[in-house]
């Protein structure tokens, strides 16, 4: 997450919740890294297919999310960088699914029929 966005966070935290500052800040600022880590799956899972292009996405964010965020997002899953990261990893990935199986989940697509 930004740390512009992480800061104002924390500030709305302060302005309308009391707790002790160690314990709270450091349980807080967990909690916004797991949710920022889901959210970013759930983009991921819910948005980008191998057959879209970089155009398509950016051409329709999800509703919920900013678009200047999504542009930010869209841009960041398709660097190299990012892309190296992904293919590291893709490895023992395969190998998972090919030892464990596919969860139903992963092959659906929201716009599958079904029935």
């Amino acid at each position: 997450m930004p740390h512009e966005k992480t800061k104002r966070q924390w500030q709305l935290i302060e302005e309308n919740f009391e707790f002790d500052y160690e314990i709270g800040f450091k349980w807080v600022m967990q909690s916004l890294r797991e949710r920022w880590r889901a959210l970013k799956y759930k983009l991921r899972c819910n948005n980008f297919y191998p057959n879209k292009s970089k155009e398509e996405l950016l051409a329709k964010p999800p509703e919920n999310v900013d678009s200047i965020d999504w542009i930010a997002f869209v841009h960041h899953r398709n660097e190299d960088k990012m892309k190296d990261k992904i293919s590291e990893h893709l490895p023992k990935d395969q190998e998972l699914v090919a030892s464990s199986g596919v969860p139903m989940k992963i092959l659906a697509h929201p716009n599958d029929a079904v029935g």
